[in-house]
């Protein structure tokens, strides 16, 4: 079947077109939010001490964390490759939030209407919290990926939150909706 002949299957049966236009990227923003929450989840450090038997040795958390390559930034890689990988893969079917904050970027920029936003919100949640909660299953042990001391300065966290959801936003809306954008790299810079 061509592409111009399942294009003219959709306008023909408006169930179908309903279907490609609503469900489907509903149902590919849950499945790759479900797999970024669950590939990341099961990224993380162990939150009790682990025995390995093949090393013969206890590595506690606190040992984790002090190694960076696999406390910091070996996570980091895995969910920026993760990301561009779900962004690559399901780009033709539904430009991949993953966040209901790029979900609120695009429906200002007016590429997100308001009857698709909290569907596709309500998806990011579902995804993630199900996602999470196998990864918590497997794992064995509560899912927690971030402590913030109590000393910690929470304006400065905020404000790190709020920059760096915008520069996602940024990088997002730029190679989405600026058509004169034309660089291969796009998802990978996200």
């Amino acid at each position: 079947m061509t592409d111009s002949k399942s294009s003219l299957d959709r306008k023909e049966c408006p169930r179908r077109a309903l279907f490609y236009s609503f469900f489907v990227p509903l149902l590919a923003e849950f499945f790759t939010t479900f797999l970024h929450t669950f590939w990341g989840s099961m990224a993380g450090s162990p939150s009790s001490p682990t025995y390995y038997k093949q090393l013969n040795t206890t590595v506690t958390p606190q040992e984790w964390a002090a190694d960076y390559l696999v406390s910091g930034l070996m996570p980091a890689l895995q969910a920026g490759f993760s990301v561009w990988m779900l962004i690559v893969g399901f780009f033709k079917i539904s430009v991949v939030h993953f966040n209901p904050a790029i979900s609120v970027g695009f429906m200002v920029s007016g590429d997100l209407s308001w009857t698709m936003f909290v569907p596709y919100v309500i998806m990011q949640c579902l995804g993630a919290i199900l996602g999470a909660f196998i990864a918590q299953e497997l794992r064995g042990e509560t899912i927690t990926p971030f402590y913030i001391n109590d000393d910690a300065n929470i304006v400065a966290i905020f404000f790190c939150e709020v920059i760096t959801t915008g520069v996602i936003m940024f990088y997002a809306l730029v190679t989405v909706v600026d058509k004169t954008y034309d660089q291969a790299t796009g998802p990978l810079a996200i």
